[in-house]
């Protein structure tokens, strides 16, 4: 961590010369014992506003058997409390229908983010990239399909496990946000979320949603060429 810590001071002088402070994200992944305290107090210093973490499940099985991650949800839950101590906000990452995931474990991954209530949940649904270790026990156990549409991918599911169906990994994802938020944030923007990810999952509308999103950045980046202009 001493090299994180030596960053962060560097980058701490570097704002200090500016009129304009930069602003920081940072991804992070979990390792039980670190000092999270003292680097996210380097953080704050630095002016880091958010960290973005990979939970991918809330099942101790499948981070621990499937995706060997050696960490426990009191190890996220005492990340994201200190994360907030030093007024960072806190963005999950989540993944849906790995290999050997059962509709149980989603749940429990549904229940860590409930706990922690992140100020953003993403989830994407497992995609079996060849030349990877989890492509290969896809292979081993039979799982992958004849062909994998690319268009949607991490989108929509391309494994039909035999705990997790196809559709129950396609109506996780679509109504992700509704199970993590229900009772926590306005119905009207949870329900915003669960239309992206409808769109986004459905190929028809995929199509549209990206010609939209890429309409409104094409729009976003005239704007702010034209205040700099």
């Amino acid at each position: 961590m001493a090299w994180a810590l030596d960053l962060c001071g560097k980058l701490a002088e570097f704002n200090y010369s500016l009129k304009k402070p930069l602003a920081f994200g940072v991804n992070l992944r979990i390792a039980p014992n670190l000092d999270y305290d003292a680097l996210f107090s380097a953080f704050e210093k630095s002016n880091f506003k958010s960290v973005n973490i990979g939970v991918e499940s809330g099942s101790d099985r499948v981070r621990r058997e499937i995706l060997n991650r050696h960490y426990s949800n009191k190890d996220i839950a005492d990340v994201v409390r200190l994360a907030r101590k030093h007024k960072l906000k806190v963005n999950f990452y989540n993944l849906i229908g790995v290999p050997g995931e059962t509709a149980e474990d989603f749940r429990e991954t549904i229940k860590i983010n409930r706990e922690c209530l992140p100020d953003k949940a993403y989830a994407h649904i497992f995609y079996p990239y060849p030349g990877t270790r989890l492509y290969d026990v896809c292979s081993e156990k039979r799982l992958l399909p004849g062909s994998a549409d690319t268009k949607l991918e991490r989108c929509t599911a391309v494994l039909d496990l035999p705990g997790f169906s196809k559709k129950q990994i396609r109506n996780g994802f679509i109504w992700f946000d509704y199970d993590v938020y229900k009772g926590k944030r306005p119905m009207n923007r949870i329900l915003a979320g669960v239309l992206v990810s409808k769109c986004r999952s459905n190929p028809i509308l995929h199509r549209i949603y990206r010609k939209f999103t890429y309409s409104a950045l094409c729009q976003c980046m005239r704007t702010a060429l034209g205040r700099t202009a």
